[in-house]
């Protein structure tokens, strides 16, 4: 018995939800940058000197703006890598994945070093040739590496391992950071999920990130989970098939 699922309405669906995301953060974005641009002038003293209570209002409305800008950025990236994977924009190439971990290392190097954080790789000799988008695939895992940095204190080790395992290559992220609490930790691949503020000490974000991970391991056709313990860090774990 085989059941068909018709799954053109859902994709058009997906894709009308993207199109209005991508419009309205568009229509946000004009004016913000109008406001952006008043601040910038008021801050920098062109239209005359602000007393020290209007100084912190404008510093205080500067930060925001910029948080709303960040935000709306975000908003667009996301839509626009989402419509690309709804419709199958996916250029698959053989890729060396050794190769695309340590491209990844060192674009974020500099940041590490800020942090005193030391990573660790740890390769099998096996081959780690993988058919996929290159691009993508460093995306999804350079924010596995900057959600490390990010939301762990100064000194955090960063563990990196590959091997093969059952004709597929498994992918370990982990570091030995503050950890996720167990109750939200069944929630970390969901969009427009957040740890509270509180907790990571960062600004609010859109809670998209991980979330456009998984997608982008389920168009490589792989598997991603996470396991984390408070405390003793997090490991995200990626499987993908071989090429």
């Amino acid at each position: 018995m085989f059941i068909f699922t018709d799954v053109s309405e859902l994709r058009h669906t997906e894709s009308l939800k993207n199109t209005f995301m991508s419009i309205v953060s568009h229509k946000l974005r004009t004016p913000l940058t109008v406001i952006k641009e008043g601040v910038e002038i008021l801050e920098e003293d062109i239209l005359g000197p602000l007393n020290p209570k209007q100084k912190r209002v404008v510093k205080n409305t500067w930060n925001q703006t910029k948080k709303l800008l960040s935000l709306i950025t975000s908003l667009l990236s996301f839509t626009s890598l989402e419509a690309n994977l709804i419709t199958g924009g996916i250029d698959k190439k053989n890729h060396d994945l050794k190769g695309l971990i340590l491209s990844v290392i060192n674009k974020e190097k500099e940041r590490l070093n800020e942090k005193k954080m030391l990573v660790t790789t740890k390769f099998s000799e096996e081959s780690f040739d993988v058919v996929c988008d290159k691009e993508k695939l460093i995306l999804a895992m350079n924010h596995i590496i900057a959600n490390a940095i990010d939301f762990n204190d100064e000194g955090t080790q960063i563990t990196i391992s590959c091997h093969q395992d059952d004709g597929k290559i498994k992918l370990s992220l982990s570091d030995d950071g503050i950890g996720i609490p167990k109750p939200f930790l069944k929630h970390v691949f969901e969009n427009f999920s957040q740890l509270d503020t509180d907790f990571t000490g960062q600004i609010q974000g859109m809670g998209l990130g991980l979330f456009v991970v998984r997608r982008i391991i389920k168009a490589h056709e792989g598997e991603i989970v996470c396991q984390s313990e408070l405390g003793k860090g997090t490991t995200f774990i990626i499987t993908l098939p071989l090429s």
